[in-house]
């Protein structure tokens, strides 16, 4: 287990990007975009592409789990700021 990267102080099981509490502040808009690249990522790997596509894929996801990260950690300090 590992501590959530929003700051909230929660664990994160392994595999898992942030904790359920967080994951559940971040809009779908966001959510979708970390799943579909995690997927295509988890796919380029098992099926042996090229080093560039991968790279691509690998670049692509981070970008994603950044915003939605970033997301969650604002819901994290705004909640903080109104307790």
């Amino acid at each position: 287990m590992s501590a959530c990267p929003t700051g909230c102080g929660r664990s994160v099981t392994l595999g898992n990007l942030m904790c359920a509490p967080c994951w559940h502040r971040v809009p779908r808009e966001l959510q979708t975009p970390v799943w579909v690249a995690w997927r295509q990522l988890n796919k380029a790997v098992t099926r042996g592409l090229d080093e560039r596509a991968i790279r691509t894929l690998k670049r692509e996801h981070a970008e994603a789990r950044a915003a939605a990260i970033e997301h969650a950690k604002a819901c994290v300090v705004q909640r903080e700021l109104f307790a």
